[in-house]
Parts: C-alpha cells; structure tokens; sequence
C-alpha cells in the first residue's frame, strides 16, 4: 500500500513539475510579449514626436519662405492709413455735395467692397432739414488687424468707427419734440473683412451697429 501512495506521490510530482515547467514557459512568453509591446509602444511616441516636431518645424519654415519677402508691418500700416483717411473722408462729409464729391474717389482708399459698404452706410436721406447724409462728424475710427492666415494668404480687419448723427435727422423720425443728447447723437459702428496681402481682394465683410 505504501509503495503505491509512493508512485502515485511520484506521478503527482512529475506532472506538477512539467505543469510548472509549462506554466513559467507561457508566464515567459507572456512576459516577453509584454516586453516587445512595451518597446514598440516607446518606439512608436518617439516617432510620433519628432513626426510632430518635423511637422511643426515644416510648417515654420514654410511660413518663413512664404512671407520671406513680405513685409506685413508695412502692408498694414499702408492699410490703415488708407482705412483712416477713407473712413474720416466718408463720415465727416455732412452734406449732399460733399457726400457726392467724396464717393467718387472713396474706392481709392477703401476699396471697392468696404467702400460700397461705407456709401450705403452714409448716403444721404431725408430730413427736416432736407436730404443730408447719415453722419455729421467723425469722432475717431479704429483699425485692428488679426494674425496672418498663410493658407488664404489673408489678414482679418477690424474697423471701429465712433461717429455724430445729425440731430435733424434723428427728430425727422422721432414723433417727440425732445431735445437729443450728446448720447443720442453718438452712435458706434465695425465693419471686420478678410483682406488677401497679395491680391488685394476683400472678402467676408460684415457690419454691425453697435447698441448703447
């Protein structure tokens, strides 16, 4: 009886020992492929990074060789002296014939988009005091330029204008006999555009009267 429970003792330890054996071969297998999985995972943000910076670096340098020749100090400050003269032409022009002498060459400093804009904008209307236009005075006119965009090759504008109405056109469609404060008369206005540094062409314009 007792050399039985030997052999079968025996039996049961040579299995255990080629189950283990096995079990630390797969635990080594797995081990390993962990390892692999590991230094590929490490491989693969190294590479993601430097493609990263590569990119990054790419786009700078082509950034640099785009606008290698062009002077964006210069083209905005071109613009907004144009932009400043053209606006205080349009909104300080308080009369038809002023008004009429001023369209014709507004183009010139505004371009024919903002422009056209800034005409509609100022015409001449009626009032109690006749036909005269939407501004009396220019009280100060703002521009702002937005960053370069190199895929469009476009610079966001913004225009802010602070300006006088009429007090006789505003009593034309004001049923009281108040008189109007400064308050009244003062009103504010943006025009934003997208402006290409090499074409010139205004696209994206917009306008907004701005409430008090």
């Amino acid at each position: 009886m007792k050399k039985i429970v030997i052999v079968l003792l025996s039996v049961i330890n040579v299995v255990a020992l080629i189950l283990a054996y096995k079990s630390y071969k797969d635990l080594s297998v797995v081990e390993a492929n962990r390892s692999s999985i590991a230094i590929n995972n490490a491989a693969t943000k190294y590479y993601t990074n430097k493609r990263k910076n590569l990119t990054v670096a790419d786009y700078e340098q082509k950034l640099q060789k785009q606008v290698k020749n062009l002077n964006l100090d210069n083209i905005e400050n071109e613009i907004r002296q144009k932009y400043v003269q053209g606006f205080t032409d349009a909104y300080s022009a308080n009369t038809e014939e002023k008004f009429d002498a001023m369209a014709d060459k507004l183009s010139d400093s505004l371009g024919e988009v903002l422009a056209s804009k800034v005409l509609s904008n100022t015409a001449p209307t009626e009032s109690q005091a006749g036909k005269i236009p939407m501004s009396e005075k220019l009280n100060s006119v703002n521009i702002s330029f937005g960053k370069y965009d190199l895929s469009s090759e476009e610079i966001p504008i913004m225009i802010t204008v602070d300006y006088k109405v009429p007090e006789s056109l505003l009593q034309s469609t004001d049923s009281t006999d108040s008189v109007k404060t400064n308050n009244d008369l003062t009103k504010k206005a943006i025009y934003m555009l997208a402006y290409n540094v090499k074409s010139g062409k205004q696209t994206s314009l917009t306008y907004d009267q701005l409430a008090f």
